[in-house]
């Protein structure tokens, strides 16, 4: 099934996860749901005053998942984790926002990839939120490593320079809402805020998927 298919013709009538039992909530079956832990997950960003929520812990359940979404085309689960990040915006309180922001892929990797996965959520959350989608202010300069298996100084270094901003013109004296799906220690996070706060943007909140921190 191409890349196409599996995000524009998916059944919205049976669960994201197993595809095959009858939905209840955010596109999930009962069963699918119960394997989930919800929480109210609150990161600051190292170095800074911002915080990132998350609405779900890394659980064994949602890494295979999200190990599917990133690595095996199964892009089809964008609009599930998508209708979780709504509501975790929702409860948030719905701050105010001008611009949604995905953390940016390299080129070579989105190729690869197919898709960015943070800007499939972001897509989500901007349509059914009206808050407009930037996703072209950001450009990755260069392929990075993995994070997942560096320390947090590594991360940084691995990420150092990375990311510029192609539209300043869109950041200036903007809310900004940066998306990702997950958050470990905040260093992906923390190189998008360096790089955009030279274009002066009035205010940055962050919302990732998960996190594999249970800190609430």
């Amino acid at each position: 099934m191409s890349i196409l298919t599996e995000l524009f013709f998916v059944d919205e009538h049976t669960c994201g996860f197993c595809r095959e039992e009858p939905v209840s909530t955010h596109g999930i079956c009962t069963d699918c749901k119960g394997r989930l832990e919800f929480v109210k997950g609150e990161l600051q960003i190292r170095g800074t005053e911002i915080w990132c929520n998350y609405p779900l812990f890394y659980n064994n359940f949602l890494k295979g998942k999200v190990h599917a979404f990133k690595f095996q085309g199964s892009s089809y689960l964008y609009r599930t984790f998508g209708e979780i990040l709504v509501d975790c915006y929702r409860q948030m309180g719905s701050p105010q926002v001008d611009l949604i922001l995905p953390v940016p892929l390299h080129p070579r990797m989105e190729r690869q990839r197919g898709y960015n996965q943070a800007a499939l959520l972001a897509r989500v959350l901007s349509e059914r939120t009206g808050i407009p989608l930037e996703e072209h202010a950001l450009k990755k300069t260069r392929q990075t490593k993995e994070q997942n298996k560096l320390s947090y100084l590594e991360r940084e270094e691995n990420l150092q320079d990375s990311i510029r901003i192609a539209r300043p013109d869109a950041i200036k004296g903007k809310r900004l809402l940066l998306v990702d799906d997950f958050i470990t220690t905040g260093a992906t996070f923390r190189s998008l805020i360096d790089a955009l706060l030279p274009a002066e943007p009035k205010s940055l909140i962050a919302l990732a998927l998960t996190s594999s921190s249970r800190l609430e």
